[in-house]
């Protein structure tokens, strides 16, 4: 390797049974030509949570595939693995001014301290899901403003459209080493997982236990922080809890940006103790009328001010008819035409709060599926405006005991939506307390 760095490659697999750590004095880098394996007993670290891989120092994993996810890492029963990056001052931020397409600054509403050469996710503030798009910065920022490559999209940078921005980089990097042949992470029922500004990039597939970040922890446990998972492949996931007894997983102030089919997806699950929250996830390319960004077939869990921003099909998909956890604070915008911003294909109970939608390119909330269970579906605190055709929509459904209230629905400005509610045989649904029309 280069001067100052410690670079080992590895052809085969690698079976980690005592303890395998990166400097945090030096750039590491481990390629490998095979699996790397965690097992009972083996520990894994890249930093720990004492002494994390410092700012100026890199710390690599990568696997150099022969064909898609051939090789990769696991997290076998019992193993445990820690990767710890350098801390930030900010990992997303808005816009805080207009930005025109062809600009090359940026205005920010906090000050971030992010650095020439970071890479710089910038949501669709229309209803173009794929006017969301990466730029790299061209100089350090200088309080709340960013120099950048020319941005391709205007993006709106003035309440109550202003476009999210987030930080795509970290210090420390696990991935591909070729960008078309993906890898995968997979963490089973009893591996201990800790993560803090860690980026994943280049994965997934639709095989089993290599669709991305495959995460089963039963026993286990699993905590992703302030870290990145980008560039996932067709049929793959971002992260996917995919026991029936999924436990212990939290996954808050993380970014995932540019997937193909799926983005955060949580299998049915009897499962307790799942956070997914404050997490910024952007861009999906080709999720199908059955996906969603935020994927929920187990409605169990905390899901709280999450920001869903540039599905081409749903946003949010809710698939569970059974009793919510804590869910709230969420802000779904700029969906594609093809679906919707969040769709409830099965309708759960409980209360949804503070909910936010806007600008999605055909309807803001659809209920596609009569209501099974008698207790109510309250959602208190939507907040909706820009869609398309409908903020609203339910056709021939028995919704009885579902209820929406304290809501603010309005057509828009410049994107204006046609319709508040639009409903046609519908039957049980109470909107209360709510106002029409106002902007």
């Amino acid at each position: 390797g280069a001067a100052g760095t410690n670079a080992l490659d590895i052809t085969g697999a690698a079976l980690l049974t005592g303890k395998l750590t990166y400097s945090t004095v030096a750039n590491t880098q481990l390629r490998l030509s095979g699996d790397l394996n965690a097992w009972s007993g083996g520990t894994f670290n890249i930093g720990t949570v004492v002494t994390p891989v410092p700012s100026g120092t890199t710390a690599i994993l990568e696997f150099d595939c022969g064909v898609a996810v051939d090789y990769g890492l696991t997290v076998q029963n019992e193993g445990t693995m820690v990767a710890q990056g350098a801390s930030m001052t900010a990992v997303t931020a808005l816009l805080a001014a207009d930005a025109a397409a062809a600009a090359t600054a940026l205005t920010t509403n906090i000050a971030t301290g992010w650095k020439n050469g970071d890479d710089i996710c910038i949501a669709s503030t229309t209803r173009i899901h794929t006017q969301c798009e990466n730029k790299a910065l061209t100089a350090d920022a200088v309080g709340t403003g960013l120099t950048i490559t020319a941005i391709t999209n205007a993006h709106s940078g003035t309440s109550p459209t202003q476009g999210e921005l987030g930080n795509l980089t970290r210090n420390v990097r696990i991935g591909a080493v070729t960008a078309s042949l993906p890898t995968f992470v997979n963490i089973t029922n009893s591996a201990t997982v800790d993560w803090d500004y860690v980026a994943v990039a280049n994965i997934g597939s639709a095989t089993a236990t290599k669709r991305g970040i495959d995460c089963n922890p039963t026993t286990g446990s699993v905590d992703i922080r302030y870290s990145v998972i980008r560039d996932v492949k067709t049929s793959g996931l971002a992260l996917y809890l995919s026991a029936a007894t999924a436990n212990n997983v939290t996954f808050r102030f993380n970014i995932v940006y540019n997937v193909v089919t799926y983005g955060v997806h949580v299998a049915v699950t009897s499962g307790t103790n799942i956070v997914i929250s404050d997490n910024l996830i952007m861009l999906g390319t080709a999720l199908g009328g059955a996906a969603g960004l935020l994927h929920l077939l187990d409605v169990g869990g905390t899901i709280q001010n999450n920001t869903i921003v540039g599905s081409s099909d749903n946003g949010m998909y809710y698939n569970e008819a059974a009793t919510l956890g804590t869910h709230s604070g969420n802000t779904v915008h700029s969906c594609g035409a093809a679906d919707y911003g969040v769709y409830f294909a099965g309708i759960p109970v409980g209360t949804i709060g503070s909910l936010t939608i806007w600008r999605c390119a055909t309807i803001g909330v659809n209920f596609s599926v009569n209501k099974t269970l008698d207790a109510p579906l309250v959602i208190d605190g939507l907040t909706i405006f820009g869609c398309t055709v409908a903020h609203i929509y339910a056709a021939g459904v028995d919704l009885t005991g579902t209820i929406i209230k304290n809501a603010t629905i309005n057509g828009g400005v410049t994107l204006v939506g046609a319709a508040g509610v639009y409903v046609t045989a519908v039957q049980g649904l109470t909107i209360a307390d709510s106002s029409f029309g106002a902007t």
